[in-house]
């Protein structure tokens, strides 16, 4: 069978759970809750991005990701990450866009490590 490369999953609304005695039906009861009155799609995605060398402090950097939705928590995975480089965040500016804010902590010219970088996105 095929794994998907991403998309966007719909979030059906799960049933009420009777409320329970023990520790465990609470829990699980929660999450029902949690997940039927904020959570609208998750988006899963396999993106790869080439990001552009810098030698600031920081750069926000965007790159085109079908399927995520402006205002989406993003979370991403990179590939690997170069010498003196780290993530300082990742947002969804807009439709179909990937904002990553790389840092350097070098002082020089540095470039991001370019591949595949694991994209997830929540819609509340």
């Amino acid at each position: 069978m095929a794994t998907p490369t991403g998309g966007t999953f719909d979030i059906q609304a799960l049933p009420d759970l009777p409320p329970g005695s023990k520790w465990e039906d609470n829990a699980v009861q929660m999450w029902v809750n949690l997940v039927n009155r904020t959570v609208r799609k998750i988006f899963m995605a396999h993106a790869v991005i080439t990001p552009a060398a810098f030698s600031t402090q920081t750069s926000d950097q965007t790159f085109t990701v079908n399927g995520l939705i402006a205002s989406m928590h993003v979370w991403i995975t990179p590939p690997d990450l170069a010498a003196g480089v780290f993530i300082g965040y990742a947002n969804c500016p807009a439709d179909n866009t990937l904002k990553i804010r790389f840092v350097n902590l070098t002082g020089g010219a540095v470039t991001p490590t370019s591949g595949t970088y694991h994209t997830t996105g929540i819609a509340h």
